[in-house]
């Protein structure tokens, strides 16, 4: 998992990219199912890991220009743009 304030990313175990942000990606206690954040979220903590596509959400426009996920990109060593086929308007 890649995060920078949010999740970015999640890969498989085998590296398979799973989710790309703008996908909704969110982690969840295993024992009470509430929502763990960035900040909470501990080394060996046993949680779910949900995720959706963004193509099944309503997005604002401001995720879909292509800029700053390049700035993200270059800032967390890994690709996101091509995995958002479909997503910029620009």
């Amino acid at each position: 998992m890649y995060f920078c304030n949010e999740y970015m990313a999640v890969n498989s175990p085998n590296g398979t990219r799973l989710n790309t942000f703008p996908d909704f990606i969110v982690t969840a206690d295993y024992e009470t199912g509430r929502p763990i954040s960035t900040a909470e979220l501990k080394e060996g903590a046993e949680v779910y890991l949900l995720g959706s596509k963004w193509t099944n959400m309503l997005l604002g426009l401001g995720v879909r220009y292509r800029a700053p996920y390049k700035r993200l990109e270059d800032a967390l060593g890994i690709e996101m743009i091509k995995y958002l086929d479909g997503l910029f308007i620009d």
